[in-house]
């Protein structure tokens, strides 16, 4: 439900671009579909080849437990303080690095990120900036999906491709909307703009524009109000 508040909410949102004297044009980027999978199988094994220096001998913390070799010595370290999304990382990164699935998994997916570059590249001869939600969903509350890491990795769907196409983008309010879970509960909805490569003065004199124009990062929902 409150995804179709959410498509509500950014296509009002459109409107007010047009009154600022904005054209709006629709692009298609088809390989965007596989962003969160190439995602999650490239910034893993990216991410976890600097977390491996944390050894607890030259970097950070060192485990206290007692140990009987240097691999228990290792995972002690790691695994009591790294938090659980960052375990899952690891293991992901050791899975898809590994020589029996590296072309399987990780070279396929740098092709795709390129193909997906491509895509922006084509959609940004047609237009100066890219706007889109943030999630297309309402701001969770508090550990609400922390059981559920599919469901918070398919919430970046849509941050996701500016990321894997190393594209400068900004998010800012678009205004509140309801709750699925209370009607009545107002949660904010973000709209994010999406420039070309090296493009970061663009992505911020839109955002000023559109935020000067609705003056929504200085409002508070009616029932904060109340």
């Amino acid at each position: 439900m409150n995804c179709e508040w959410v498509k509500k909410t950014i296509l009002e949102a459109v409107e007010k671009f047009k009154e600022l004297w904005a054209e709006i044009v629709d692009i298609s980027l088809p390989m965007t579909k596989y962003a969160v999978a190439t995602y999650y199988i490239i910034m893993p094994a990216e991410v976890s080849t600097n977390l491996w220096r944390f050894d607890g001998l030259r970097y950070w913390h060192s485990s206290t437990k007692p140990y009987s070799n240097m691999e228990e010595f290792y995972m002690n370290n790691r695994w009591e303080w790294f938090w659980e999304e960052a375990q899952r990382r690891i293991v992901l990164w050791a899975y898809v690095l590994s020589a029996w699935f590296y072309d399987a998994y990780y070279k396929k997916a740098c092709k795709i990120r390129t193909l997906i570059i491509e895509d922006f590249k084509k959609a940004f001869q047609k237009v100066d900036v890219i706007i889109s939600p943030v999630s297309p969903s309402v701001a969770w509350k508090m550990w609400e999906k922390i059981d559920d890491p599919v469901k918070m990795y398919l919430s970046d769907a849509y941050t996701i491709p500016a990321s894997l196409a190393w594209l400068p983008a900004i998010s800012v309010p678009a205004w509140f909307t309801e709750s699925e879970d209370d009607e009545h509960e107002l949660l904010p909805v973000w709209l994010q703009i999406i420039a070309p490569q090296f493009e970061d003065q663009r992505v911020l004199e839109v955002a000023y524009v559109y935020e000067q124009a609705t003056n929504f990062g200085k409002k508070t929902p009616p029932w904060f109000e109340d």
